[in-house]
């Protein structure tokens, strides 16, 4: 298993993984879900962590936005 070389934007991003070294896999890594593939990304560099960020981030406006939808608001 290695990181991908291509910077990813927050938009292909639909969620993502924190994977941790273990027996079976010997990179800590973040890997992204687009669509219908994954990548892994290197959870130390600055992009993955802004992706991350970006993700966190829409997935808590869309929270929100269905709170407000339930509650009739």
């Amino acid at each position: 298993m290695k990181y991908t070389k291509r910077k990813l934007h927050c938009k292909a991003v639909r969620g993502y993984n924190i994977q941790t070294i273990n027996g079976s896999c010997d990179i800590s890594a973040i890997i992204f879900h687009l669509g219908g593939k994954f990548v892994c990304a290197d959870p130390l560099k600055p992009w993955t962590m802004r992706v991350m960020k970006c993700v966190n981030e829409r997935r808590k406006r869309n929270a929100e936005q269905m709170g407000h939808l339930k509650n009739g608001h």
